[in-house]
This record gives C-alpha cells, structure tokens and sequence, in this order.
C-alpha cells in the first residue's frame, strides 16, 4: 500500500556551492543620524522599552523583519523598510526585477511609499506586505495568486502561463482595501504558497490569495477542475486559483484571535482563549490531528471510466471536496454510501486501474478545526512554514507538528535548556530558530547550508543555541527550493534558499545560512555563512525598529500576561496586583497599571471609576478634580468639558457668577482689559463707534470731538484744519493756503500758477495769461518778462519765446514771428539780419542757413541762395562766390566740385564740357585736355574711344587717324591684323577675291608665270601641268599626246598606235606591215619580234609610269610650314580657324 505522506517530504535536491576561498568583506555601517525623519526611536536607546522583541504573527507585538522565499524585509528605526535578495516578481519594491532569480544583495528602499512610516513586515511567495503606523496595509510583487489582495491579472493572447500576471511586477506597494476599511492589527505571510492573512481591528482573521486547499476563506477552495474568468470577478477565484478579495475567516463562537500565521498551502491562528484552529491542506500532518484523521483506502478498483470511487471510511470525507488517491489529485461531488460520487481525477494520461487498498486522503480542511495541544495548555503564538507548525504554550514551551511521521500531532520540543523560556519562534520548511528570555537565539532541523547559525553545516540537527554571543530579540526563518520557471519564461529556473536572519538588542540587523540569491544581505552572493553576519546596509543608520514586549511594564512579556496591558477598569496595579482603587478625582481604563487624574474639563466625585464627568457650561473643572467650579465675574465659559473659565476678552464685560457668555461694550464705551465687570467712557477728543471695543479711538486729523462718551468725531469744516489726533476744536486756514472741503487735516498751500489772497478761504485762485507763479502758497502772481510770455491761465511759469520768434515787450500772452532774411533764438526780445552766406527764405526762421556747396549769397539779408552760374563751382557752403574749372576738368551738376573728363573725352581751355573723342582719334586717360589720331595699321570708327581697333586680316590701313579699314584688293591678300599694307599673289598663284586672307596655288593643269594676278591659265592641248602652283606648262613627249587643254598629264599612245613628236594633240595608227603591241610608243616595228622583246616594250613603260605615280602622290602629301611675321603663301597653308578669321 503507497503512502501518500511522502508526496510532501522535502527533497534535497540542490547541489552545494564549493568555496572557494574567499573570505567575505565585514562592512562597517556608518549611522547618520541626520538622514533620519522624525520618528519616535523606540530602538534607539530603548530606555522606554521594557522588554524587547517581537513574537511573528501576535497582535501583542510588531514583527519587524521577515524571511520567505530567498527575500528577507525588514523595518529600520525610522519607519522605512529596507529589502534584499530575490527579487524575480519585484517583490523588493526597488521599481525593478530581472529575469530568473534577479536579487539585490543589499538593503534597498522599497519605493512609491511617500513619507508613510511602518511598524510590521511580513515577506511571503513572490511578495511582500507591510502595515504602517496609522494600521494600514500595503502589499507589492508578484499577484499571480492574488496575494496583492486586489485583481491584478488580466487576459494575455500572446503568452501562456503566467504572463497574464506579469504588468503586477515592478509596481510600487498599494494599499490594500478592506471591506469596511478595517484596520490591520498584524500580517502573516509564507514562501511556500502565495497567500497572507491579517488580523483585523475587530479580532477577525481575513486572508487573501491561492486557495487550492480552501486555506483563504476557511469555507470553500479554487477547484483545478474550473476555468475561472481573467481578471477574476468579485470574490471569484482567478484563473490561477487565488482569491483576490480578502475573505473572512469564520470561528465557532464569534472567537477572536490573537495570533495568526501561514504556512504551505494551510493556515493557522491562536484564538482569544488560547486554543488553535487550523484549516487549509491536511497532507504532511499540517492539521495536527494525527495521519488517520483524514486518509483511508480504497475497498475496491477503480478506473478512470468510473464516476464514483468507494472508500472504507467515509466519515473522513465532507460531500465533496479535493482528495489525493496514491499520487493522483482528484475531485469528488458527492457522497452515497461508502461511495464518493463525481469522482475525477485532474490529470488521467497514464492511469490505468488503481488497485482496492489504496491511500485516499481528504486534502482540505475546510472551516478551522481545533488543534488540541499537548497537556490541553493554551496556545500564546504560534508560526507555521512548509508542512510545519511550531506554537508557544503555557509558560514559554515549544510545541511542533506536520511534516509526516511522528510529528502528525502536537509535540512538545525538549531540547529547549531547563529554567528557561521560549519568547518568540520562527518556522521554515527546512528549519526553526526561538528566543529564549534571556535573548539566545536557538535553532534546529536542517542544517546543510548553516541555517542553524551553530558555526558548522551538517544535516538534521537538534535544537541548540546559535553561535556568535549575540543578544537577539527577534528572528526570521525563511527556506525554498525553486524548482519552477519563476519569470514565467521558457528558462528553467533553481534555487535553494535556507537562511535565519534575526534583530539583535541594539537594533542591527545578522543573517547566516546561504547566500545564493544575496539573502544574507552582505553583498553579491558568495557562500554559505554558518554564523550569524552583520548584514550591509550602506550610507545610512540600517538599525531596526523592535517592539515593547511589555507594556504594561509588570515584568511579564504580553504573550505570558494574563493581563498584557494592566488590570480592569476602576482599579489599576499596585506591588504586582491590581488592588489600587481609583480615589475622587481619578479613574483607570481596563489594563491600567495606575490611576489618572481625571483630564481637565472632567471630574470625578465618587471613587473605583472608569471615566470622570464632564463639567458644565459656566463652570469649569482643572485636572484631578472632584467636583466642578463656578465661574467667577469678569469670567465665562460657553462649553461643557473645559478645564477653565475664559476671562471677558477686552472690550467686553461679564458681570455676574456663572455666565456662559461675555457681553461687549456699547458704542462710546470701551474696555482694554481682560476679566472686568464693566466699560469705560471714551474721553473728548476720542471716540468708540461700534460694539465689543477694547480701546478708545482718538478722533483722527481733520476731526474734533468736544464731548465724553461719543461715538464718533465732528469733521474739521471748509476753509478750516485739524492737525492732529485727538483735538477738541479746529482751526482756520491762512493767507496762501485753503481747505476746499470738510474733514482736512491741513489747509492746502496755494499750488504754483495759482494764490489766495485771504484767511478761510475754500478755493485758490488762478494766474491770468501773461502772468505766472512758479511757488506755492503765493498770495499773488508774477509779470511775465520780454522775451518770454504765458498763454493760459495758472501758468506756473513764464515760457520763453521759441526760436524763431521774438517780444520786446513784458506781461505778453504770445511773440512775434521773426521776418524771412531775419531770425531769432529763444527768449530773444529782437530779429537779427542774416550776414553775407547765409539767408532765411521764410519767416520763423531760429537760424539762417548757409549757402549749400554749388551756391552762394552775395548780400546781407538774404532770402534766398544763388546757384553757381556753368563753368563754375564752389565746393564749401556759406560761401559768397563760386570759381572757374580748370582745362581737362568740368563742374559737378550740382555745382559743387569739379569732374576730370573721363577716358573717351576731353576738354580742352574755354570749354565748359568734355567733348568725345572724334572718329579716327582715342583718349585713354582720365582729365585730357586733347586728342590722339589712330596710327596706320588701326583706325576707329565710332566717337567717344579710349583705343583704336587694329586692321583685320584681309584688311589694311594705310594712314593715321582713320576711321575704317580697307580690303585687299583681287590679286592681293594680308594674313595678319594691323597692317598698313597688302602682300600680291606670287607667281604660279593667284587671288581671286577682295579682302583675302591668302594667296591660292594653282591647281593641277593649270599656271601662272606672273605675279599680282586673280586667276591662272590652263594648260593648252599637247601640253600638261602635273603639279600645284606651277608657273609653266610641259610639252607631251613622244609616245604620248594630249588632245584636251588644262590637263595634268599626257595620254600614252595605245598598243598598236604611236606617236612621234612631242606636243602631239593626238596618237597615230602604225602603218601597214607594222604593229606595236606596247603603249606610249613613238614608233610602230616590223611585226614577228620575240617574246622578251613585246615585254621590254611593254612591261618597262608600265613599270616607269608606276613609279612616276608614286612620286607625284609622295610629293603632294609633303606640307609647306610658314613662320610668324610672313605671309601665307597659299591658301591650302591656312588652317580652318584662320579662314574663318
């Protein structure tokens, strides 16, 4: 028969680290106090304390540092929490993760918190969870589970798996919302499965994430059988098999707890009579009600074609549930009989019939069933990890449970030294650690990775003391094996994490065990440690904050106090015993260790209270009384519960016992002190206008008050002033000064332009034009002075006459406008003429002006300027005359300098312009005062050149100062430009056109014996001219004959014909008798002649004419070349862009 049990027993999988060597580095942590907030420092000097530490999971402390999972938290002094080591779900809070097993190997702040302060941690899978001073929770990390307590996943089309979770990461932490916003008193959380549980303000349990085992809400489970809707919906289970709501844990007799903690797949709480209910998965011994509890066997085969499944105890099954058969997860509907009906199993690949005997166990415990201890003890706390349970009970003894085996059921752990007690104990999959009240910290279970803190590694060991000398008042377990794709990629992903990390008397912070994900939070991940190691928290005060395990301060730790926070109402603790009984005057609440004075405001006449009374209105009680008091006259008291009676605030008065309001003075009357029975009269020359007044106001300048007991002042009248506070009468306004309306403080001066003339008057009166008063409080006005006038009336000063104008006379209103050919400056009393150079051409003139350059004034008086007559200048102004321009030069148009004749012109003596260069003549400088001809060869056709253009080629000049160029005439030719003179054609050539540019050779068959000529001769019949250029023709030889004229050659005579006289114009046919088979014969022969014979008289002649043809060509291919500075001979001699020339 298979045992189902070992389906939870630990694995030892991992594969140890060999060391290297290295030696780790100590890091000494540097405290700046100045970087701390505000903060009550209960760690600081703990001189408030009274005994120190922290138990995990107790409402009666704050659990200040938390180990899950390969991440460790903890909550510094200041109200921060720092965090190391994994980090693959962001459960750090540092705003990062990586992929895998990304970790931070020292303290980080968590991020996105603001200036929240915090007083418990609780690290659990994934995730992390951390209430804060005001009770309030926050949670961040991994949501797969919803162990963030809010929906966080949402459909994801291109990913399986856990990609639906994944935006969850790497958000700062977020308040978790409750249903009717209750208040957390403590968290628990576990590596081993994503789930937490609090306890709320009102003593109820609420617990939130996966809940495949029904661990969450203690009455239902996620069942692997449902598809549930992504993102869940409401208090739905999510499709990962989560509650995302925090569900309420229902406990028999509405029971509330005091202790709560979680463990793999399970939950567990210590109620407020001390009894323990778990519920959640029964595998591994998790309930503590021994292995029979909840498994059986089969009585009979089954196969997966079956709906039911018979069992041989059906009482250890609920109607339907989730059941593990041998190693198989099934489900199951219903119940008949000893049947289970509905009965499938989640995965059937590979199942074939499972035989009758085998183990079936209910997996779920569904509502919370108690777990007795040992000895019936009460429970005070308790902390769960893995399959394991470990609780305090009675007077401080460890008790354990899970994990299989002997330890199914509560056992109580002896290792624990004689006389002392265990205070506070931490449980992990692989190990737990407890403080004993003299602060020792002791471990046991696993050591392979020197969880245990003892100094060596080794494997299961019994509960001992930790190494180190150490005080430790508070300790965190944590152990994992990752064996899962934790980022939920396609790259496998392990890990083995045991480590204890625990807080020490003074606040500092040691860890011990492996280090393979930084969980020792000295650095990057080196070795196991297996003693305990200051963790590095760098540039900061990285203490932790520890909690009062007794408050109420009567030497007993609140788990083992009856009474954790003093004695009931009414009486309060005396020498260890609650037998002080309040006296009058005082009271004590429930818990109290003293009596205290009832607050101010209350009172307390009777003895043995829990409250005091509150005094009345008109009455009044200090702190501690008895009974209430009166308020006396001059006193008030308008509310009920106040330690003291208002005195009458100034300007107000209570005149009787017992008042419940203060009354204020009238108008008229004031009162400047406090407490007082009555009002004072305002005093003449003060006044008081309104109610509640606690001072008399002196009427202020510009009013006067002759009577007492007014409430208000009397305005100074028009023409009259009251200068200053408090006057009883006003007085009148002098000469110079008036006062134009009521209630002035002054009389006003007379303003400049303006005077009075007599005492009380209202108004001033204004200067008239032509006088001005530039002083203020005048009795009269001033005469405005020549050369100056006003215009208006209260002119406050007299205005000089602006230039161009001019007054002779004094008391004027305006001046007289200066005439043309005059001017004047301003303030003058007089015109004055212009001199010679100068002139003014219309009246008004403040200047003249001079004469401009190009003109002049001969006169004084002058209206006008004369422009320089032509042929003059005159390049300064104001001047009187102008001068003549010198030869090569003329004037300016505008007169005013001269100009030098530009090149092209010329000017010369009495000439007033500059004249163009005639045709045939050139300037070529600035300021000439004549001409230049062209020399022969160049000529100039147009006027106004600065150079003469040469002859063309083809072209001459023959005389200077020309004014065109002439062509070569027929028979003649010039290749050059420039000439004064053309070239004739030389014999044997010829120019047939004018304006040539060469001379032409004559062609073959054609010469010229002379020189000068524009053609040539062609050759007569019986002649011939083989060459160009000839100046002869050549007689034909005998043999041959040329019967046409201007030919380049001569006919041999043909076979059988001859001819005998050179010059012959045509051949002759050999006689009778004769014959001649060879051409270009003088002669015919007898016929019959031998063959060499017909081939000299043939073959040679042809031989000869050959070679002839072959000089003649070689000498038309040789060129004539001709040098610069002579004239082409031929026209062939001329390239093509010289006769485009």
């Amino acid at each position: 028969m298979s045992d189902p049990r070992t389906s939870e027993r630990i694995i030892p999988v991992a594969i140890c680290l060999l060391i290297l060597g290295m030696s780790a580095s100590t890091f000494q942590m540097e405290i700046e106090s100045g970087e701390l907030r505000e903060r009550t420092e209960r760690s600081e000097t703990h001189e408030s304390v009274n005994f120190q530490g922290f138990t995990p999971g107790s409402i009666y402390s704050d659990a200040t540092i938390s180990n899950a999972r390969g991440t460790v938290c903890y909550v510094r002094h200041d109200g921060t929490i720092g965090c190391w080591g994994g980090n693959d779900n962001g459960q750090l809070a540092t705003g990062y993760s990586g992929w895998g097993m990304e970790s931070t190997y020292s303290t980080e702040d968590i991020i996105g918190v603001g200036g929240l302060q915090f007083r418990e941690v609780a690290v659990g899978h994934m995730s992390a969870c951390a209430i804060t001073e005001g009770d309030e929770l926050y949670c961040w990390g991994g949501g797969q589970y919803g162990q963030l307590g809010r929906p966080v996943c949402v459909e994801n089309t291109t990913g399986g798996g856990y990609f639906h979770c994944r935006h969850a990461m790497n958000k700062p932490p977020q308040k978790v919302n409750f249903t009717n916003n209750e208040t957390v008193l403590t968290i628990s959380g576990t590596g081993g499965s994503g789930h937490f549980c609090a306890i709320m303000e009102t003593g109820e349990v609420m617990c939130w994430g996966q809940n495949l085992y029904g661990q969450v809400d203690g009455s239902d489970f996620c069942s692997k059988m449902t598809s549930y809707a992504i993102p869940a919906v409401g208090d739905d289970c999510n499709w990962n098999y989560g509650k995302t709501r925090p569900q309420l844990v229902p406990f028999p007799d509405n029971r509330s707890a005091i202790a709560v903690t979680t463990g793999d797949q399970f939950s567990c709480a210590v109620l407020d009579n001390n009894s323990v209910y778990c519920w959640g998965s029964t595998l591994a011994g998790r309930m503590g009600l021994g292995e029979d509890h909840f498994t059986t066997v089969t009585t009979s085969s089954w196969d997966v074609s079956m709906s039911s499944i018979e069992v041989e105890n059906p009482d250890a099954f609920p109607d339907s549930g989730y059941a593990v058969l041998g190693w198989r997860e099934g489900y199951w509907s219903g119940k008949s009989g000893n049947n289970l009906t509905g009965f499938e199993l989640v995965d059937t690949e590979g199942v074939g019939t499972i035989a009758a005997g085998t183990y079936i166990a209910n997996a779920i415990q569904r509502e919370p069933i108690h777990i007795p201890m040992p000895n019936d003890e009460p429970a005070l706390a308790i902390d769960s990890g893995g399959a394991i349970t470990t609780a305090i009970v009675g007077d401080g003894k460890a008790v354990f449970w899970g994990h299989d085996g002997d330890n199914s059921t509560p056992v109580i752990q002896t290792a624990i030294p004689q006389g002392r007690t265990v205070i506070s104990f931490s449980q992990s999959e692989s190990h737990g650690c407890g403080i004993l009240d003299n602060f020792e910290a002791w471990c046991g279970g696993q050591n392979g990775w020197g969880q245990l803190g003892l100094g060596s590694t080794g494997g299961n060991t019994p509960f001992s003391m930790v190494t180190g000398g150490q005080e430790f008042v508070g300790i965190a377990t944590g152990s994992y094996y990752f064996n899962e794709n934790s980022r939920w990629n396609s790259t496998y992903q392990g890990a083995q994490t045991a480590s204890s990390c625990a807080i020490n008397v003074t606040g500092y912070v040691f860890c011990w065990g492996t280090d393979e994900l930084g969980t020792l939070g000295d650095g990057p991940p080196c070795c196991s440690r297996n003693a305990p190691n200051l963790i590095y928290s760098p540039g900061r005060d990285g203490r932790a904050d520890v909690s009062d395990r007794d408050p109420d301060g009567d030497g007993v730790i609140s788990i083992l106090d009856d009474l954790p926070y003093g004695c009931p109402s009414g009486v309060y603790l005396v020498n260890g015993a609650c037998t002080g009984v309040t006296t009058a005057g005082f009271y004590s609440l429930e818990y109290s260790t003293i009596q205290h004075p009832c607050p101010a405001g209350t009172f307390q006449p009777s003895p043995g209270q829990d409250n005091c009374l509150t005094s009345s209105a008109g009455h009044y009680s200090p702190e501690g009384s008895a009974s209430e008091i009166i308020c006396p006259t001059g006193h008030y008291q308008p509310d009920e519960g106040q330690g003291a009676c208002l005195e009458a605030d100034s300007g107000n008065y209570v005149s009787i016992e017992g008042e419940t309001r203060q009354y204020e003075c009238t108008p008229g009357n004031y009162q400047p002190w406090s407490g007082q029975d009555g009002c004072l009269e305002a005093q003449p020359g003060n006044f008081v206008s309104g109610f509640g007044s606690d001072r008399q106001t002196s009427c202020a300048e510009g009013s006067y008050q002759e009577s007492s007991g007014m409430d208000s002042c009397t305005q100074a009248d028009p023409g009259f002033y009251v200068s200053s506070e408090g006057s009883t009468s006003q007085e009148p306004c002098q000469p110079g000064s008036f006062s134009s309306s009521q209630g002035q403080d002054t009389c006003t001066e007379a303003s400049p332009g303006f005077f009075v003339l007599e005492a009380e008057s209202t108004a001033q009166s204004a200067c008239q034009p032509g006088d001005y008063q530039p002083d203020s409080g005048q009795v009269q006005c001033l005469t405005a002075d020549p050369g100056n006038f006003t215009s208006s009336e209260s002119a406050t000063e007299q205005t000089p006459c602006p230039s161009g104008y001019y007054q002779p006379d004094p008391g004027q209103t305006s001046c007289i406008e200066s005439e043309a050919g005059y001017f004047s400056q301003e303030g003058a009393s007089s015109q004055t003429q212009c001199p010679s150079g100068t002139y003014s051409s219309s009246s008004g003139e403040s200047e003249c002006t001079a004469a401009d350059p190009g003109y002049y004034v001969e006169l004084d008086g002058a209206t006008g300027q004369t422009a320089c007559p032509p042929g003059q200048f005159q390049g300064s102004s104001g001047s009187g005359s102008c001068e003549e321009a010198p030869p090569g030069q003329i004037v300016s148009p505008d007169g005013t300098s001269t100009l030098e004749c530009s090149p092209g012109t010329y000017k010369p003596e009495n000439q007033s312009t500059c004249l163009e260069a005639s045709p045939g003549h050139f300037v070529n400088e600035s300021g000439a005062s004549s001409q230049t001809p062209c020399a022969p060869g160049s000529y100039r056709s147009t006027s106004g050149k600065t150079d003469c253009v040469l002859a063309s080629p083809g072209n001459y000049v023959p005389e200077e100062g020309s004014s065109g160029q002439t062509q070569c005439p027929k028979g003649e030719f010039q290749s050059f430009g420039g000439e004064s003179s053309c070239n004739q054609a030389m014999p044997g050539h010829y120019v047939p056109e004018e304006g040539a540019r060469s001379q032409t050779s004559c062609k073959v068959g054609n010469y010229q014996p002379e020189s000068g000529q524009e053609d040539c001769m062609p050759a007569d019949p019986g002649n011939f001219v083989s060459q160009s250029g000839a100046t002869s023709q050549f007689a034909c030889q005998p043999g041959t004959f040329q019967g046409d004229s201007g030919s380049s050659s001569c006919d041999p005579a043909q076979p059988g014909n001859f001819v005998p006289n050179a010059g012959a114009t045509e051949q002759s046919k050999c006689p009778g008798g004769q014959e001649q088979e060879l051409s270009g014969q003088a002669s015919c022969v007898d016929v019959e002649r031998p063959l060499w014979l017909s081939l000299l008289i043939f073959g040679v002649p042809s031989i000869i004419l050959g070679t002839m043809a072959i000089l003649y060509i070689s000498n038309r291919k040789k060129g004539g070349g001709g040098g610069r500075g002579k004239a082409y001979m031929y026209s062939e001699d001329l390239t093509v862009g010289q006769l485009k020339k």
